[in-house]
């Protein structure tokens, strides 16, 4: 079958790898020491390369409202119109760095988020976002930022 789960990748670190793995895709979900639940590349990354076509769902502001008293709170976007989403996929699980080596736009007709590599990123390198939306922007976060290298 062609999804059939592989061994971990060894990274040359104590890396849990989550999920399916597959030499083809470019992320992977995996145990981030001293962060939780992120995001590797499971091979090398060109920049510019797509890393994956996150499928939304869009929650409109009545129920937006509510979000902050569930889990969901931390792993929502802000939509336009004072609506939130909630990416699938990988989506929700990239962590924030002040130094991303990826970055992700909106396509706001498709109800997609779209994640792209900012610079070659090697195999076993953790991919990170910017949870401000511009890979520049040094605003601080609601929570103390690990940026390790």
């Amino acid at each position: 079958m062609a999804d059939q789960p592989t061994s971990a990748p060894s990274f040359g670190r104590s890396v849990i790898a989550l999920g399916l793995l597959d030499d083809k895709r470019p992320v992977c979900v995996a145990h981030i020491e001293g962060k939780g639940r992120g995001v590797l590349a499971m091979r090398p990354l060109s920049r510019g390369e797509l890393l994956e076509h996150a499928h939304v769902i869009v929650v409109p502001p009545e129920q937006a409202a509510h979000l902050d008293r569930t889990v969901l709170e931390h792993y929502v976007y802000d939509w336009p119109g004072g609506r939130l989403a909630v990416a699938l996929g990988h989506g929700s699980l990239f962590n924030h760095s002040f130094r991303p080596n990826a970055r992700y736009r909106r396509d706001l007709e498709a109800n997609l988020l779209v994640f792209e590599a900012l610079c070659d990123i090697a195999p076993g390198d953790e991919v990170t976002i910017n949870y401000n939306g511009d890979p520049a922007d040094r605003t601080p976060l609601w929570f103390d930022v690990v940026d390790g290298e």
